[in-house]
């Protein structure tokens, strides 16, 4: 047996070696130790082929950079590396390790890990990677070994990885503070991170019925706002040349509804099942950003045109000669200051939710009005202000309705004509259809919005729905209205003239 040389300022007994601050150490001197302390030390020689023979190894503040290709651990258990400055783990880095069972690699600025860098760990049980750099992760990145049943990755913010990394590990416990990793280990496994209970484990749109949902609907949406719009330009005439213009500018403000719906499907598309892993940057991301600014847009800009357009309307009945809303400039030139204004208040109201959040919206939803953390004021308070615009808008509406149709019915009755008639009900339906759309879609889901802000939890599926099912009722429903009585008109514009 060799005979065992205490290097000096090491404290050493038996097979163990302990090296506190010891300043330059001598390899050679080490070559015979089963158990290794190093900390705070340096090695006369970066070679560690002396760990041929080391069971036990721990290497902590040696300033050292690991060099795979001589490092053999042929005969180590326990290895133990720690604030160190190797930036990459190599492809076999610990060939001949087959009695490792415990690996620790903390702190030790970890950027990489290159494919199989654990390949030949085969009895490996506890590896620990955690408070490193690590920026990615991919299948082969950890062994392929049955054996491994706990991994650590504390601290380590990923920022590019897959959702199948650690599919194939039979792992029993991972331990991390990132909940999103919870997601993407097998549900055998025990995971220490909480993941808050409006975080689903899955795609943005969770189930591929919400997903067809959300597609046809946009799409159903589009296709009607641009039928009427093409319905309307062929309707129009000398008469309501400023009808068509507000209706026109009704339908081209709902297609802003549609867009916030594309940008979700999008965003569910490009990241897939990967979405759990992005969701932060998701929702710090420009995407997310103009989502929820035209989300918010179309939330006060479409009541406020449809306000407009029914005020223009009864105005028009009752003082035609007097109104100016017969005046196509004037009524551009409205509908252009009510498009400028809303955009500066959605705008402003984005950058400060944006400050208040630190650039980064409080729901992967992108909504201004929803906050399932904190219930934070500045959301409750931009809520409340939309849903009373909502209601104030609603009820100012509904009053113009019946007050448009009172007189268009006491023309009808001077007329007595049959066709005067005909145009008296249709616009009666007309108007009570568009009406009721109005009601149901704003009404109801500013309310879920705002007991939401008060309840501490509810199925996150409830505002899902609620944004693709309830809000946007009145970009389908009111468009085929205007489409449809449009065409209609068309039909009879046709039919009267002469040929």
């Amino acid at each position: 047996m060799k005979e065992l040389k205490c290097p000096a300022q090491c404290d050493c007994l038996l097979v163990a070696a302990l090296c506190v601050n010891a300043g330059i150490i001598n390899n050679e001197q080490l070559n015979t130790f089963s158990f290794l302390v190093i900390v705070n030390s340096t090695l006369a020689n970066v070679r560690m082929e002396f760990v041929t023979s080391c069971a036990f190894f721990s290497l902590i503040d040696a300033k050292l950079t690991l060099d795979c290709q001589l490092f053999h651990p042929q005969q180590m258990v326990h290895l133990y590396i720690t604030q160190n400055i190797f930036k990459v783990v190599e492809s076999n880095c610990f060939k001949g390790g087959t009695h490792l069972k415990i690996i620790k690699l903390i702190n030790n600025k970890i950027e990489m890990l290159e494919q199989n860098a654990f390949a030949q760990v085969g009895n490996l049980r506890y590896l620990n990677l955690s408070y490193n750099h690590l920026v990615a992760l991919a299948k082969n990145r950890f062994p392929e070994a049955p054996k491994l049943k706990g991994l650590s990755l504390i601290g380590t913010s990923l920022d590019s990885c897959k959702s199948n990394m650690l599919q194939d590990l039979n792992l029993e416990i991972l331990e991390t503070n990132d909940y999103h990793l919870c997601c993407v280990v097998p549900n055998s496994t025990e995971c220490n991170a909480e993941r808050p209970w409006h975080i689903w484990c899955s795609r943005l749109l969770p189930t591929t019925s919400l997903k067809a949902t959300y597609i046809s609907l946009s799409t159903l949406s589009v296709c009607l706002i641009v039928v009427s719009i093409i319905c309307l330009l062929m309707a129009k005439n000398k008469k309501n040349k400023a009808f068509t213009i507000s209706a026109v500018a009704v339908s081209i403000g709902e297609i802003i509804s549609a867009v916030y719906f594309f940008i979700l499907c999008i965003a569910d598309a490009t990241l897939a099942s990967d979405f759990i892993l992005y969701e932060q940057q998701w929702r710090s991301s420009v995407g997310c950003s103009a989502a929820a600014t035209l989300h918010f847009l179309f939330n006060i800009l479409d009541p406020t045109l449809l306000y407009f357009l029914s005020l223009s309307r009864l105005m028009v009945v009752k003082h035609p000669l007097e109104t100016k809303l017969t005046s196509i400039s004037f009524v551009w030139n409205s509908i252009i200051l009510i498009i400028i204004c809303t955009v500066c208040v959605s705008l402003l109201i984005a950058t400060l939710i944006h400050i208040k959040f630190h650039n980064k919206l409080p729901t992967s939803l992108c909504v201004f009005f929803v906050d399932p953390v904190t219930a934070d004021v500045s959301i409750k308070t931009v809520t409340f202000i939309v849903a009373s615009l909502h209601v104030v808008i609603s009820v100012a509406i509904s009053i113009t309705h019946c007050l448009l149709l009172s007189e268009v019915k006491e023309s009808a009755n001077r007329v007595s004509s049959v066709a005067g008639k005909a145009k008296s009900t249709g616009m009666t339906l007309q108007l009570v259809v568009v009406t009721a759309s109005n009601l149901i879609s704003w009404i109801p889901a500013d309310i879920i919005f705002i007991v939401s802000l008060f309840l501490t939890t509810y199925p996150p599926q409830m505002l899902l729905w609620t944004v693709v099912a309830i809000a946007p009722n009145s970009c389908i429903i009111n468009p085929a209205v205007f489409a449809s009585t449009s065409a209609r008109n068309v039909y009879r514009n046709r039919k009267s003239s002469p040929k």
